[in-house]
């Protein structure tokens, strides 16, 4: 007898902030967020959530409301997906995700 999973898929889209993005050579950034971009556009065709990863650091000025924290524009994200915000590098770590 085959057990059904509650298992779904989700796409974590993890720290693509302008601070972080800053460090990255521009051909290197437009080849990765061309990718991520297509997958977030594939997880929605299929109904399944994509969520936002932010991490915030006092150490590195990284703070909620400034445009370091923000994500890229060119990420295809929308103000209705799910946000989730981290003070370690682990996403899992003392975040709601599990």
């Amino acid at each position: 007898m085959e057990q059904k999973s509650n298992i779904k898929p989700a796409l974590l889209v993890i720290d693509i902030q302008n601070f972080s993005l800053k460090f990255i050579p521009d051909a290197d950034k437009e080849a990765a967020l061309t990718m991520i971009n297509l997958y977030i556009d594939m997880f929605r065709k299929h109904k399944f959530p994509v969520i936002r990863i932010y991490h915030v650091s006092e150490k590195h000025g990284l703070k909620e409301g400034t445009e370091d924290f923000e994500f890229t524009k060119s990420a295809a994200i929308t103000s209705q997906d799910p946000i989730i915000i981290k003070t370690y590098p682990d996403s899992f770590y003392k975040t709601d995700l599990d």
